[in-house]
C-alpha cells in the first residue's frame, strides 16, 4: 500500500540543489504519506523525523486553526466514524453521531443495534483528526467526559476493534481490523505544511514551478510527492495562495 502512496512520484523528477537535513513530522494520521518524502528526495539530501517545534516540514490531515504557513496539498483521505460491529448499527447520521460523541446517547438499543453500551474514543482536541471531526460535526460541543483517548491513530483502530460498543474516528488508510465504517465525516486534504524553506534553500535553487512534470496538475488529482509540492512549490498545490516563497 505504502508504495502506491509515492505512485509516479519519483519518475521525471527534475534536478535539485543540495539542502542538506531536513527535519520533517508527520501526525500519526498523515504517517503512510511519510514514506512518499523518503523514498522520493532528493539523493543528495536526508530527512531526519523529528518532532512538531523544530520539523521544517509537517505532514497532517487538514489545516490547523489560523494558519499563515505555506501548505501544499500531497493527497486526500476520507475521515471516518467507525464501530465495533458488535454495536449492530447501520449508517450514522450526522446528527446521530453527535449524540453519540456528546453522550446524549448511552446504549446503542437507542439507534437500533443492540443492547450495549456506547464507549467513545476521542483524541486530544490538537490532534489533526480530531479538529477536523470538530469542526464538521461537532460544530463546538464538547465530547461526552466518559470518552476515553486514543493517543494515536494505530491505538484508535486497535481500541475500538477490541472494546465492544466501541465508536471512534479514523482515517481510511488506518481502517484495519475489526472495525465498520459507520459515517463518512469528510474528504480531507492531506497537507505539506512548510515552516521555512528547507536548509540551504533560496528562490534560485527551490524554483516555484515545475520543471518536467507541468504546473497545471489538479489540485484533488490524487495523491502528490511531497518533494514535488514542498521544493517545487507548485501552483496548483498552495492552499495558502497568498504565500509568495520570493518575496
Amino acid at each position: 500500500m505504502l508504495a502506491m502512496i509515492c505512485l509516479g512520484a519519483c519518475v521525471g523528477a527534475p534536478p535539485q540543489a543540495t539542502v542538506g537535513v531536513v527535519d520533517i513530522f508527520a501526525t500519526s494520521a498523515a504517517y503512510p504519506w511519510l514514506a512518499a518524502a523518503f523514498d522520493c528526495g532528493p539523493p543528495s539530501t536526508r530527512l531526519r523525523v523529528s518532532t512538531p517545534d523544530v520539523a521544517e516540514i509537517t505532514l497532517r490531515l487538514g489545516a490547523p486553526d489560523g494558519l499563515a504557513l505555506p501548505a501544499f496539498q500531497i493527497g486526500l483521505d476520507d475521515l471516518l466514524v467507525v464501530v465495533q460491529p458488535q454495536a449492530g448499527v447501520g449508517t450514522l447520521s450526522s446528527d446521530e453521531a453527535i449524540a453519540i460523541f456528546s453522550g446524549e446517547i448511552t446504549n446503542w438499543k437507542d439507534l437500533g443495534g443492540s443492547d450495549l453500551a456506547v464507549q467513545v474514543w476521542t483524541f486530544s482536541p490538537t490532534e489533526d483528526v480530531q479538529l477536523v471531526f470538530d469542526r464538521a460535526v461537532m460544530h463546538g460541543r464538547p465530547v461526552s467526559s466518559r470518552a476515553r483517548l486514543a493517543v494515536t491513530a494505530q491505538a484508535m483502530s486497535d481500541s475500538v476493534g477490541a472494546v465492544s460498543g466501541s465508536v471512534g474516528l479514523l482515517p481510511r488508510r488506518w481502517k484495519t481490523g475489526n472495525t465498520r465504517e459507520a459515517l463518512v465525516v469528510s474528504s480531507v486534504p492531506v497537507l505539506a505544511i512548510v515552516r521555512a524553506d528547507p536548509q540551504g534553500s533560496d528562490c534560485t535553487s527551490f524554483p516555484r514551478h515545475f520543471r518536467s512534470v507541468g504546473a497545471d496538475i489538479p489540485q484533488l488529482a490524487g495523491p502528490r510527492p511531497v518533494w514535488h509540492a514542498v521544493l517545487y512549490h507548485a501552483p496548483s498545490l498552495v492552499i495558502a495562495a497568498s504565500y509568495n516563497p520570493c518575496s
